[in-house]
């Protein structure tokens, strides 16, 4: 479900631009997918530090909306992409979660479906 309203009925927020309702133990999955520029001058203070923007962009999502969703029985997952390419650990794992189970459910291997999520997600990167 992308962008779900209610998600998280006492407060209006909406943190999830995708729902996932029935992912993980039936608790529901809110994806926030951010895209974070490493070239920002709140960045470059520290030189070339990998994933730095990503890392960052994903512990202010957390701050804001992991509490929340909790309390609401959600989980919670910011999806930081750099506009380079770089992802936050979080969403490289739940990426590889992912492309295990579409692996398994089409019955095809799962470095095609990588492949096929990689390029779904750099030519997304491109369009923004």
């Amino acid at each position: 479900v992308i962008e779900k309203k209610h998600l998280l009925k006492q407060s209006g927020a909406k943190p999830g631009d995708i729902f996932l309702p029935s992912l993980r133990a039936g608790r529901g999955l809110a994806v926030d997918v951010t895209i974070a520029n490493p070239l920002q001058s709140a960045y470059s203070t520290s030189g070339s530090v990998s994933l730095m923007a990503a890392d960052a962009a994903a512990e202010k999502k957390l701050k804001k909306y992991k509490e929340k969703c909790e309390e609401a029985n959600r989980e919670f997952l910011p999806f930081c992409v750099e506009s380079f390419g770089g992802i936050n650990c979080e969403a490289k794992r739940f990426l590889i979660e992912l492309c295990q189970r579409l692996a398994e459910r089409q019955e095809i291997n799962i470095s095609v479906i990588t492949a096929d999520v990689r390029r779904s997600i750099s030519t997304a990167l491109m369009r923004v």
